[in-house]
């Protein structure tokens, strides 16, 4: 099994290491996040180290990384943290659930994570640092830009090209109407965004 370090202590981290533990050939060997946000040493019955020297703990050349945080600050800071553990030399896995029902045509970047149940039709490309959460659809022939989430129960519809730095959120519906956009107005309780583009998405 190849060893995995997971940049994340939240929710999304969570359910990465569950997903990845019961569903995947990775190990997940510890985490990391900012100094600033560590209370505590372990994470999860795993080390839990500063970002600042993960590399020096865990080397590069051995570890792979997946940086399983959210859509905080429009997922700039997934789109930073992916940056520096670069820049540190880390490679990236992509994670995708053996109950996802995909086409073997789909392009995939890095750092990715396809949940369960989530449909993807062909001709589909995907690009690095996406994630697309449980029960989702995309259409063929969609085209979704890099650093964007995807939330629960989403859809997005044949033909669609979704920007990078895109937020849908769960349940909601993106078509082929919304072309080229970068965001989309979300569920209730989500962040709501809305732009020229997007005024007629459901």
């Amino acid at each position: 099994m190849e060893s995995v370090i997971l940049y994340g202590n939240g929710p999304v981290a969570t359910a990465a290491y569950y997903s990845l533990a019961a569903d995947s050939p990775y190990r997940v060997e510890a985490f990391t996040v900012d100094r600033g946000v560590i209370a505590e040493p372990q994470f999860l019955g795993l080390p839990l180290i500063a970002f600042d020297e993960v590399e020096r703990r865990f080397d590069p050349r051995t570890y792979k990384m997946l940086i399983a945080v959210g859509f905080s600050g429009m997922n700039q800071l997934r789109a930073e943290r992916c940056r520096q553990a670069k820049e540190k030399g880390y490679s990236f896995i992509t994670y995708m659930s053996s109950r996802a029902t995909v086409c073997p045509d789909l392009v995939l970047g890095e750092n990715c994570l396809i949940g369960a149940n989530v449909v993807i039709q062909p001709q589909v490309r995907i690009g690095n640092d996406t994630f697309i959460r449980d029960n989702s659809f995309i259409g063929h022939d969609a085209t979704i830009g890099e650093h964007c989430y995807i939330g629960a129960g989403a859809v997005v519809l044949g033909r669609a090209s979704v920007g990078s730095f895109s937020l849908i959120g769960p349940m909601r519906r993106f078509g082929s109407a919304c072309r080229s956009a970068r965001r989309v107005s979300s569920a209730p309780g989500w962040p709501c965004f809305r732009t020229p583009r997007t005024r007629r998405c459901t």
